[in-house]
């Protein structure tokens, strides 16, 4: 829904994830410019992966580039 180099703010729709049950809007956690799109529409990739990158222009994202691990997900209670 966004392409690289535009501006987005915390809340705003970036991607719908269509998953085998259901289809969602995927927000912005945070207000930066959309750096890097790391995922292709239509490809699929497992729960977790870094899809993409929003930062300030200024932010150096070398490392989320050369595949630093996207954050693990919090445990899920039982």
């Amino acid at each position: 829904m966004k392409k690289e180099g535009d501006r987005v703010h915390s809340g705003d729709v970036l991607a719908s994830i269509e998953t085998d049950k259901a289809e969602i809007e995927l927000e912005s956690f945070g207000t930066g410019i959309l750096q890097k799109i790391l995922v292709a529409e239509g490809e699929t990739v497992p729960v977790g992966k870094l899809i993409a990158i929003v930062a300030e222009p200024d932010e150096d994202i070398s490392s989320l580039l050369a595949g630093a691990p996207a954050p693990a997900a919090p445990p899920r209670p039982r």
